[in-house]
């Protein structure tokens, strides 16, 4: 089995051959707060089509059997209607067939969340100014920007500018004193949340208060990045000690 409590967070922000994304690595600012949560955390900035892929999968390795899990992704989306995708900092082309090779379906994160029911978030955020000049480069059936999502029973759904949303997290999510039903009315933050609303806080006090778990650092050598905090064109490592800044 996995982490009592586990979050995966990705911040795309440094784009190689389309528009940059203002803030996408916002996304890894809840780290800090969601390890002293107790959340193991799988964290990765400006992820490759490849590093992507591997953070989902180390994330899996540490959901199972958690009854608390946050995924929050930072960076550019695109839709064509009915499928929503994340681009990776490596996308060539704003093409289906790019796509369908590099880019990771909404859906499926949604899909993992669903296996947490009642205990998961599912947070993307964007960037409006870089959406709208991606969506000159985009010919039909792609359009710029989330669509419409169907979210899963169970799991809560928020949306809006990353910087908002990781704001947000930290602030009102992981609040032990705030209700889901009523943390957007709440916050001083604009997003959107929707899905899964109990009247209850996400977090009990007793499971705010939770400390991490502590992993075995490992030695690196010099220059290379932190254990929690793996650069583009390496898969993330795990410390639930050390802060991610």
């Amino acid at each position: 089995l996995g982490a009592e409590r586990a979050a995966l967070l990705i911040g795309n922000s440094d784009y190689r051959q389309i528009e940059d994304v203002r803030q996408g690595d916002r996304a890894l600012r809840p780290s800090t707060e969601l390890k002293r949560s107790g959340f193991t955390v799988v964290s990765l900035r400006n992820a490759t089509a490849e590093t992507l892929r591997r953070a989902i999968e180390s994330y899996i390795e540490q959901a199972d059997g958690s009854d608390r899990a946050v995924i929050l992704l930072g960076g550019h989306f695109i839709n064509t209607g009915s499928t929503t995708w994340y681009l990776p900092v490596d996308t060539e082309d704003l093409t289906v067939s790019d796509l369908i090779r590099r880019a990771i379906p909404v859906s499926i994160l949604l899909d993992l969340a669903a296996d947490i029911p009642g205990g998961a978030v599912v947070a993307l955020g964007g960037d409006t100014d870089a959406g709208g000049d991606l969506e000159d480069a985009l010919t039909l059936p792609l359009r710029a920007g989330m669509g419409q999502i169907e979210v899963p029973q169970g799991v809560t759904l928020i949306t809006g500018e990353i910087g908002e949303v990781s704001d947000f997290i930290e602030d009102d999510l992981l609040n032990a004193d705030v209700d889901m039903r009523n943390a957007v009315s709440q916050s001083r933050h604009t997003v959107r949340m929707r899905g899964y609303l109990p009247a209850e806080p996400f977090l009990t006090r007793a499971a705010r208060d939770r400390p991490a778990p502590r992993v075995p650092a490992r030695r690196s050598p010099e220059n290379q990045a932190p254990e929690n905090q793996a650069p583009a064109n390496q898969a993330p490592t795990r410390n639930s000690d050390d802060s991610f800044w």
